[in-house]
């Protein structure tokens, strides 16, 4: 006679996954999900290292919008170093600074991602720009002369990206470590500082040029309304040149008669 415990093993079992999936308690994710999940982030680690930086940063960002992404340091680490690559310093610090809040520094992608946090440290400061106005725009002139590409390449680029609409405040620059102006506003920015150096703007000169342009405006105008009328009264009052005196000379001969 053949014994009956595996099958009675088998039907607890597929008893208790029944149970398990009725009671409302969440299966674990599906091979296939992850497998999804994997490629998806693979294929955007493969188009960075092909220097398809548009595409790895659009698959990406996918990834890191799923909820695994949010939890996934690598992702981060990539996501990161793409825009790096792409010159997007504002983009990159953020992220690399996630991808180690997610890390403990002792693991090989904790040590990966703060070598990427030290490695933008050491060439790139944190300056927050703030304004009384709520937009407007900021123009960033270096007084330092930088013989590294990069970080040539960096800064027109965050030139060229500011010149293209105005910024609103406050507004959060990463720039090689040097001396600039920020609207006529100088400061320096160097490498031993842990926190973000605050720059305020001085009020913006259009503002206050166009306020003071329209009174100029209104006053000259009461002006010379005013310079005419005065002129219309001495025209009309006025009596004309003064008359030079008359003198009536009398010339006597006098002949010498008596």
């Amino acid at each position: 006679m053949k014994s009956t415990a595996p099958l009675r093993l088998r039907v607890i079992l597929g008893l208790s996954l029944l149970f398990i999936t009725v009671g409302g308690i969440a299966p674990p994710v599906s091979a296939s999900e992850e497998d999804t999940y994997t490629d998806l982030r693979a294929q955007g680690i493969h188009y960075y290292k092909r220097g398809r930086h548009k595409q790895a940063r659009a698959v990406l960002e996918k990834v890191l919008a799923t909820p695994k992404g949010q939890r996934d340091p690598l992702t981060s680490v990539f996501l990161a170093k793409t825009c790096e690559a792409m010159r997007r310093l504002d983009l990159a610090f953020p992220l690399a600074q996630r991808a180690v809040a997610l890390t403990k520094a002792s693991t090989p992608i904790g040590k990966r991602a703060r070598g990427l946090l030290g490695t933008l440290k050491s060439a790139y400061g944190e300056v927050r720009i703030e304004s009384s106005s709520e937009t407007r725009a900021v123009a960033i002139t270096p007084l330092t002369r930088f013989l590294n590409r990069a970080k040539r390449a960096h800064l027109s680029s965050t030139q060229r990206r500011l010149s293209l609409a105005p910024s609103t405040f406050p507004l959060t620059l990463y720039l090689p470590y040097g001396t600039y102006r920020a609207n006529g506003t100088e400061f320096t920015l160097s490498s031993d500082r842990d926190v973000a150096m605050i720059v305020q703007l001085p009020d913006d000169p259009t503002q206050a040029a166009s306020g003071s342009t329209g009174w100029i405006y209104w006053t000259g105008g009461v002006t010379a309304l005013v310079a005419a009328g005065v002129g219309t009264w001495l025209l009309l009052s006025d009596p004309g040149p003064t008359p030079a005196p008359e003198y009536s000379h009398r010339l006597v001969i006098d002949s010498g008669a008596p």
